[in-house]
């Protein structure tokens, strides 16, 4: 028995709660079996004092509000719901319609206006079609505080990994800054991004004057060493471009200034998700 029990009372929880305000004690009544039997849990009220703290705390799905009420009327009452951003659809009744209620019962966010008496079938419909939008607005204010939660937690690992980002790129650098070899990074067409102080010297160095980074920025590395190798940089790309990595070396480096050292050149690929080269790593080194 027990057991019956505790379901039923787990059906009645699951049941949509209704609040009917209205100061006629029939009318509550008559709404409250009539809903009651289309399997609604139904509160009731006279006045709006009895349902000020209840209204606000009890989560119902939908109102049924009259207009003509002691102390406070349903459209101040309407007022009061859509200050405080209630989502409870509320469905007003009235046995003296006019056009300033109406209007205001509309300004105010009203789901519905009936005139009394209201016929149930038309109630019912209305009713149903109240809770079904309630659902969807809480669901969807859900949805919106998920994806806020989740949009937040990605700007907090956006901003992690960039961070650990500019660790791992200010270590690299720094690892690049100081080794001996040459060191020049392209894009995909050869045009330099960045090279290191090495490359700077040696190129200095062969071209008999100063070469700063902003001289060779943004210029094809082939262009910026034609003079100094005879390294088949073009043909390298190509095959870098295909995936390969490529190793070479020439005897005729710096040939403006009349130095000659060996070179030798790796070429290394950085490839996108979609294996699209992106980036060219140049590796010299000089005998």
């Amino acid at each position: 028995m027990s057991i019956i029990n505790e379901e039923r009372r787990d059906q009645k929880e699951m049941l949509n709660k209704i609040l009917v305000v209205d100061d006629e004690p029939s009318i509550r009544k008559s709404l409250k079996s009539i809903l009651e039997r289309h399997h609604y849990q139904v509160d009731t009220a006279e006045k709006y004092t009895e349902i000020k703290d209840s209204l606000f705390t009890q989560g119902y799905d939908a109102l049924i509000l009259d207009i003509i009420l002691p102390e406070i009327n349903g459209v101040e009452i309407l007022h009061t719901i859509n200050k405080n951003n209630l989502n409870l659809p509320t469905i007003m009744l009235t046995g003296a319609p006019s056009l300033e209620t109406a209007r205001e019962s509309v300004k105010y966010g009203a789901f519905d206006y009936l005139i009394k008496p209201v016929e149930p079938a038309t109630l019912l419909n209305q009713l149903k079609n109240a809770v079904h939008k309630k659902h969807l607005v809480d669901t969807q204010a859900i949805l919106n505080k998920k994806l806020k939660r989740k949009n937040e937690e990605l700007e907090d690992l956006v901003d992690k990994k960039t961070k650990e980002l500019r660790i791992s790129e200010t270590r690299y650098r720094t690892i690049v800054e100081t080794v001996q070899e040459m060191i020049a990074i392209t894009d995909e067409n050869g045009k330099i991004i960045y090279t290191n102080v090495s490359f700077l010297d040696v190129i200095s160095e062969g071209l008999g004057k100063n070469i700063s980074t902003k001289d060779v920025i943004n210029k094809n590395i082939n262009d910026i060493i034609a003079n100094l190798h005879d390294l088949p940089v073009d043909k390298a790309i190509e095959k870098v471009a295909e995936g390969q990595e490529f190793d070479f070396m020439t005897c005729n480096c710096a040939k403006t200034s009349g130095i000659k050292k060996n070179m030798t050149c790796s070429l290394r690929g950085i490839f996108n998700e979609d294996l699209k080269l992106t980036e060219i790593i140049f590796i010299l080194n000089t005998k």
